[in-house]
């Protein structure tokens, strides 16, 4: 039975990746400005403009790089295969740093992600990259004004960089008002992390049902059991890989473990 549960997990790890990289081909490449990408045509040129001279302004002062893309749908991909494969093909944020964020909007598909490279997880933990999408962002979604949305959910993450890496404002102010970097607190993340684990227990139970007839969490009973009666007992670890690449207007970074969250309207 061990072998058996091994066997299966080791091929669930081996074919991910495998469908991940087969998936890279339908990756849109990044246009001319890099970081703007609205494909969907939803930004106007005012918050075209705005975000193209904040986010140059950035990798100036800290090497950080913000991108925005827009598209109509992202298809059966996974949101967040298909955002991580962008952070990575496009190398989004300088390479000893791997400082970059990516925020993607599906429209068609009304649904939003914001990706973050390993280098500012700590900034914008996935908890905060969440209420920054329900406070500034899904609310003007709701009522189909994308360029605003995009736009306070730009300068919220913009502002949290600015927080985290101790720069000067001025120059984010010259342009328009940003909102104050959000109060965050450990319990928050502990609340969110609470969530992930208890999703994550479902989503696990209900593969291992389907697919497994149950087994592995018949295993799990019987270590259990056999442990309380002085038996041997074992454990494993779950972890997540990175990726790194460049582009042509990128900073050659783009290494991330899937930090970041999605939301939905």
């Amino acid at each position: 039975m061990k072998k058996i549960t091994s066997f299966l997990l080791a091929l669930f790890v081996l074919v991910i990746p495998i469908i991940v990289y087969g998936q890279e081909e339908d990756i849109p490449s990044h246009t001319q400005d890099f970081y703007v990408n609205d494909y969907a045509n939803v930004l106007d040129s005012q918050a075209k403009e705005y975000i193209m001279k904040q986010s140059i302004r950035l990798y100036e002062l800290s090497g950080a790089q913000v991108v925005v893309v827009t598209i109509d749908s992202i298809g059966d991909i996974p949101l967040e295969e298909y955002s991580l494969s962008i952070l990575r093909g496009w190398g989004i944020g300088s390479k000893d740093k791997n400082n970059g964020v990516l925020i993607l909007i599906a429209v068609e598909d009304r649904k939003s992600r914001i990706e973050v490279g390993y280098g500012l997880e700590g900034a914008l933990p996935d908890s905060k990259t969440g209420w920054i999408q329900d406070d500034y962002m899904i609310p003007y979604f709701s009522e189909g004004d994308y360029s605003t949305g995009i736009l306070e959910g730009y300068k919220a993450i913009v502002a949290e960089i600015y927080n985290e890496y101790n720069l000067e404002t001025d120059s984010l102010e010259e342009l328009s008002p940003v909102p104050t970097p959000h109060e965050y607190t450990e319990e928050s993340q502990e609340s969110s992390d609470g969530k992930f684990f208890v999703i994550f227990i479902i989503v696990f139970l209900l593969f291992d049902r389907l697919f497994l007839g149950g087994r592995i969490l018949r295993l799990l009973l019987i270590m259990l059991f056999s442990g309380r009666r002085g038996g041997p007992r074992g454990g494993g670890n779950w972890g997540g890989g990175g990726w790194s690449g460049g582009g042509g207007y990128s900073g050659g970074g783009g290494s991330g473990g899937g930090g970041g969250s999605s939301r939905s309207w």
